[in-house]
């Protein structure tokens, strides 16, 4: 008795540990397609409602750069190195955006975060070039 009172009390400590990130996502779509590596953030779909997250991290000093397109509803991309969700591009129907954003240190995390309201065919690349 007093292993299995054990066992599940660890069992729930490992449970209440698991995803402990400060972002989460939280969407729904159809016919998409995601990627994520340390220094890009991808997403293209017929259509997405709600919140999907990335993370990236520079191994050099880069520039944060954005594409983003969009054919109907709405799309925020925001992003978070300091504890501050800031707005990055906000797309509405029939947008397209290319840019630059900010310059990040080497080895913070920054957060991508995107945030959709009915969206419908779209695509988002939040990349991070080196700075020479």
């Amino acid at each position: 008795m007093k292993r299995l009172l054990i066992a599940l009390l660890l069992l729930s400590l490992c449970l209440s540990l698991v995803g402990c990130g400060r972002y989460y996502s939280s969407y729904s779509s159809i016919a998409s397609v995601r990627s994520n590596t340390a220094d890009k953030a991808y997403i293209s779909f017929m259509s997405l409602n709600g919140r999907m997250v990335f993370k990236l991290r520079p191994s050099e000093r880069s520039v944060l750069t954005y594409e983003a397109e969009l054919s109907e509803g709405s799309v925020t991309v925001s992003y978070d190195i300091d504890g501050t969700l800031t707005e990055l591009i906000t797309l509405s129907d029939t947008d397209t955006r290319v840019g630059d954003g900010i310059t990040v240190d080497k080895d913070l995390t920054v957060y991508i975060v995107v945030d959709a309201e009915d969206a419908k065919n779209g695509k988002i690349t939040v990349s991070l070039k080196d700075i020479e």
